[in-house]
C-alpha cells in the first residue's frame, strides 16, 4: 500500500560518466564525482531506519527524523559514481534521489545526453554485488528535450525498489561493488537467488518452471540420456507396489537420477507423463527461483515466505507455494503441525522440494 509520507526534496546525485570497455563489455565506473560506494548503503540504512521508527514510534517521529537526513544531506553530499555499459551511445547522465519512500521505493529522477545514434527507449540501472545483479531498475527514457547547444537529451522519472523481507531490508541490496546503466536487463532469477543469498557457480542447477535437464513436469517423460553432466550420472526407473486402508493397492512408478551414488531427485510418472520432480538429499546444488534447496536451515524458508503448513502421515510437515512444495521432518518440529515460527526445531532443514502440476 502506498505510503503518503512527506519528506524534504534535497537529492542525492549519482555521478555518470561514459566508459570504454574492451570486446562490447561495460567499462569502469568513471572518476567524476566523490567515489563514495558506502553512500548507497546509507540510503538504504536511512530507508529501513525509518520504517523501524514508524512502526516502534509512529509516523510523526519517522518524519522528524527524515526531515533531519535530508537537512544533513541536501547538499548532496552522498555521491557516488555509476559506470555506462560502452554499447550505450549515452552521456553525462545525472539522477538524483528525491527524499521519500514509497511502496518500499525510493525516488529517481534526472537526465542523460544523447551522445550518439541508436539511442533504446529503454535501459537499466543494475546493481551488482560480488558480480551478481541484486537490484535493477528499468528506466524508460522520453520527452526528449534540447540541451541548449550541446544537443539533445531524455528526461527521467522512475523509482528504485527497495526490497524487503520479514527481518527487513534484503542485506545483498547493499555493499554493492559496481552500479551500471546497461542496455539489457539481466535475469531476474539471477537477480532473485542473488537476493537470496545464493551464490551462483558453475556447478549451480537452477530448477524453474517444472523443467530439470531432460525432464519437464506435465510432459512425456521421453528419451532419457544416461547421464548430464553436473546434474546425474545414471538413471533408473522403479516401481514399488504399496497397500494401504484408505486407498488400497496402488504401484509407485518413478524414475530415480543419482549423481557419484546419492540421489538427486525422481520424476514420478502417471501415464507416462511427469506429474511430480521431488529433489532429494544428494540435490543441495539445485536451487528453486526463490533460492531455496535441500538441507538449507528451514528457518530460512519460514522467515522469508508465509505459507500454511500442515501434516503428512510419513513423518513430514510440508507447505505450498508457486507450484514448489517444502517438505521438513516432523522430528524437528514442536507438535503436530508448525504454526509460528518457533515451532521449527534447531537443526530442521529442508528434506524435500516438489515441483507438481495436476495432469
Amino acid at each position: 500500500m502506498k505510503k503518503n509520507v512527506t519528506m524534504w526534496m534535497a537529492a542525492l546525485t549519482l555521478m555518470v560518466s561514459a566508459c570504454g570497455g574492451s570486446g562490447g563489455g561495460a567499462g569502469e565506473a568513471g572518476s567524476a564525482g566523490s567515489e563514495r560506494p558506502e553512500a548507497f548503503d546509507e540510503m538504504f540504512a536511512h530507508v529501513e531506519e525509518y520504517y523501524r521508527v514508524s512502526a516502534e514510534q509512529g509516523r510523526q517521529a519517522a518524519e522528524a527524523m527524515d526531515m533531519e537526513f535530508w537537512k544533513e544531506h541536501r547538499l548532496g553530499s552522498l555521491k557516488f559514481n555509476v559506470a555506462v555499459e560502452d554499447s550505450l551511445p549515452l552521456s553525462d547522465l545525472e539522477l538524483e534521489f528525491r527524499g521519500g519512500n514509497y511502496n518500499n521505493g525510493l525516488t529517481l529522477m534526472g537526465s542523460v545526453k544523447e551522445a550518439g545514434d541508436d539511442v533504446p527507449s529503454k535501459v537499466y540501472l543494475v546493481c551488482y554485488r560480488d558480480g551478481q545483479p541484486v537490484l535493477v531498475q528499468p528506466i524508460t527514457l522520453h520527452d526528449r528535450n534540447r540541451y541548449g547547444d550541446d544537443g539533445y537529451g531524455y528526461s527521467i522519472n522512475t523509482s528504485l525498489e527497495v526490497k524487503r523481507d520479514r527481518n527487513g531490508i534484503v542485506e545483498a541490496q547493499r555493499n554493492f561493488d559496481r552500479i551500471l546503466l546497461q542496455r539489457r536487463c539481466p535475469d531476474m532469477t539471477l537477480v532473485n537467488l542473488a537476493l537470496s543469498g545464493v551464490k551462483v557457480t558453475d556447478e549451480t542447477v537452477i530448477f524453474a518452471n517444472g523443467k530439470l535437464g531432460p525432464v519437464t513436469v506435465g510432459s512425456p517423460i521421453g528419451e532419457l540420456p544416461q547421464q548430464v553432466e553436473g546434474l546425474y550420472d545414471k538413471v533408473e526407473r522403479k516401481t514399488e507396489e504399496h497397500e494401504d486402508e484408505m486407498d488400497g493397492p496402488w504401484t509407485e512408478d518413478y524414475y530415480l537420477f543419482t549423481k557419484g551414488g546419492k540421489p538427486v531427485f525422481r520424476a514420478n510418472i502417471d501415464g507416462g507423463k511427469v506429474y511430480s520432480i521431488r529433489l532429494l538429499e544428494g540435490s543441495s546444488f539445485v536451487v528453486t527461483p526463490a533460492g531455496f534447496h535441500v538441507g538449507m536451515p528451514a528457518l530460512d524458508l519460514v522467515n522469508r515466505v508465509r505459507m500454511r503448513w500442515d501434516t503428512y502421515y510419513d513423518g513430514e510437515v510440508f507447505a505450498t507455494k508457486d507450484h514448489f512444495t517444502y517438505y521438513v521432518s516432523s522430528d524437528y518440529i514442536n507438535g503436530d503441525i508448525p504454526t509460528k515460527i518457533e515451532d521449527f526445531k534447531e537443526g530442521a532443514t529442508i528434506t524435500g522440494i516438489v515441483y507438481s502440476v495436476n495432469l
